[in-house]
């Protein structure tokens, strides 16, 4: 089974950490973990498994649409199974007009 992670950054707070442990988790019981970050945010980097496949693609703007195109590709040509995101945005304007998306999961949290 293959999983995509598409997250802003990933640095430290509750909800990094936990989306940190589930990856962990994936790739200890077998699953294929890939993260793609769209910030040079990285802080949590030290932490990462080497058998979780990570890039960085960080935004040059607000709107980037060499990101939304790599995000495309990635969806497109690796067949993944799920996909979980903190980006809503960026993750539905790059899979615009794409026919059979994979499940796709966006944690809803909020820091007080």
């Amino acid at each position: 089974m293959k999983i995509l992670f598409l997250l802003n950054d990933l640095v430290i707070g509750v909800a990094q950490n936990y989306t940190f442990s589930l990856m962990i988790a994936f790739g200890f019981d077998g699953l294929s973990v890939s993260l793609r970050v769209l910030s040079e945010n990285m802080s949590l980097r030290d932490r990462l498994s080497n058998k979780i496949n990570t890039k960085i693609w960080p935004r040059r703007h607000k709107i980037d649409f060499s990101v939304l195109k790599k995000i495309r590709v990635e969806v497109k040509r690796n067949n993944y199974d799920g996909i979980i995101t903190s980006y809503e945005i960026y993750y539905k304007l790059s899979t615009l007009f794409l026919k059979d998306c994979p499940l796709t999961i966006f944690p809803i949290h909020s820091t007080v």
